[in-house]
């Protein structure tokens, strides 16, 4: 944990490194213990610079465009699979949730939205297959339910799930785990404000054919991961023992509950098998606890559409932060979306 610790001390935000006001970096920290566990740190760390040059980048410098290209650029030679996803009419075809997020950036080529996908296969027989969706808003306004009141600052940090993930197969990369094959996609975007930007009460088709009536257009983050989930569901079908999981800076709602801490919210299934005490486990050893939310049945009433001219809503019309359940009934939107 010091080791870890103190990296997290040296680490410098990437535009002050890249504007050349960093201090210089240290080339070596020396470790009292065995090899075995200096590599595991180092690829650990790793994976965590990446992430924080990810999330904690402002918007313009990790746009959409550039956040996928810096991963291209930080995973090369990593032994992933890396492909990207930029052509509008494909994005619009498989991605359309994800797409109306970002319709109204499409007009501005810095800001197009892009999907990353990424492998990992060990060696050895596949035992477990572990597959991620990131959510990675790159900035989000609050689209048409715009953000006010200061509301706005530090929203080009709503990539950190996506970030997340690209830092976990960093350090799956330099680990090199056997018997297990990991498969990850990355949905970036800017929800930007304009004459394009979708609106509440609209209904678009997600990628699983449900029909969404969006309820606040400040609920983005659910839209882009249902899209990316469904994809893996997919291939989900045919893996061996998988588990699929979202990863996203989802809403303030959790901040109002845990404060600073993640909170694990598990369908039945994950609930029976325990997942998410066993992550609680290791996450205390690691130093990065989190909480564990409860879904409920009164969760999917929050995803019912009134009219019943759409399957289901996507939110109510307030801000997640100020709602009963707030970081909990998404979930319920996930599992129908």
């Amino acid at each position: 944990m010091s080791a870890l610790a103190c990296g997290q001390e040296l680490w410098q935000a990437l535009e002050l490194r890249e504007a050349g006001g960093a201090d210089d970096s240290l080339e070596c920290i020396g470790l009292l213990g065995d090899a075995h566990n200096a590599a595991t740190l180092t690829a650990i760390e790793a994976g965590r610079v990446l992430a924080r040059d990810l999330c904690g980048t402002e918007p313009e410098r990790m746009s959409a465009p550039a956040f996928a290209d810096y991963c291209v650029d930080a995973l090369t030679d990593s032994g992933l699979s890396i492909s990207v996803v930029e052509d509008r009419d494909i994005l619009e075809r498989d991605y359309p949730l994800l797409s109306a997020v970002g319709r109204s950036s499409f007009a501005v080529l810095r800001h197009q939205p892009r999907v990353v996908k990424l492998e990992y296969v060990g060696e050895g027989e596949i035992e477990r297959t572990f597959m991620f969706a990131g959510k990675g808003v790159v900035y989000d306004t609050g689209g048409a339910d715009i953000k006010i009141a200061g509301g706005m600052a530090g929203m080009s940090r709503d990539k950190g799930g996506a970030a997340a993930v690209a830092g976990l197969l960093k350090t799956v990369s330099m680990l090199k785990p056997k018997g297990i094959r990991i498969v990850a996609e990355l949905g970036l975007v800017r929800n930007s404000i304009g004459s394009e930007a979708f609106v509440t009460d609209e209904i678009i088709t997600s990628h699983a054919g449900k029909r969404v009536r969006i309820g606040n257009t400040d609920a983005e983050g659910r839209l882009v991961l249902a899209d990316l989930m469904s994809h893996l569901r997919i291939k989900a079908a045919s893996a061996i023992k998988p588990e699929m999981y979202s990863v996203a800076t989802l809403t303030g709602h959790v901040v109002r509950c845990f404060g600073g801490y993640t909170a694990a919210v598990e369908n039945s299934v994950a609930k029976q098998a325990q997942v998410a005490e066993c992550i609680q486990q290791h996450a205390a050893v690691w130093g990065e606890p989190i909480e564990i939310s409860q879904l409920r049945r009164d969760d999917f009433s929050k995803i019912v559409d009134p009219s019943a001219a759409a399957d289901m809503l996507s939110s109510n019309n307030a801000p997640s932060s100020v709602t009963v359940r707030g970081h909990k009934y998404p979930a319920a939107f996930l599992i129908q979306a």
